[in-house]
């Protein structure tokens, strides 16, 4: 089930339905506290996951089921290239984090697994965002 949610063919069909066609840097990405992981299924209740698409144009965020993770159907959103004033990603330890600082200065961390069993465009993806984002 894993492996299905994570194939870039499933991810790029979801992506092309709503209109983007050209590739884009995929990282799965999740909003929550590192430490909720600890509370097992408890801690997955809090947790939201997304596929993040990074786009020429902004960041595409495709929300994902917590339980057999796939796409729920027209839960994305999309922040323009305009509306953010800093990207940074840091590493950690397990995870790296992405920070997207908004025009109005409101800060929002993602949580980036540095490896995902079944995944293996991830190592790759994460070169390329520590490339572009990566703290100095």
């Amino acid at each position: 089930m894993v492996k299905k949610a994570y194939d870039l063919n499933y991810i790029n069909q979801t992506r092309n339905q709503l209109g983007y066609q050209d590739e884009a840097l995929a990282l799965p990405v999740q909003k929550g506290s590192q430490a909720l992981m600890g509370f097992g299924l408890i801690g997955a209740l809090f947790i939201k996951y997304y596929h993040l698409s990074i786009e020429k144009n902004g960041f595409l965020f495709l929300k994902r089921n917590p339980w057999n993770l796939k796409f729920v159907e027209n839960n994305y959103f999309f922040i323009p290239n305009e509306d953010i004033q800093e990207v940074v990603l840091t590493k950690g330890v397990g995870f790296q984090k992405l920070t997207l600082t908004a025009l109005d200065g409101k800060k929002t961390n993602y949580l980036i697994p540095k490896k995902l069993y079944g995944v293996p465009w991830l190592a790759e993806s994460l070169k390329e965002a520590n490339n572009r984002y990566a703290s100095k």
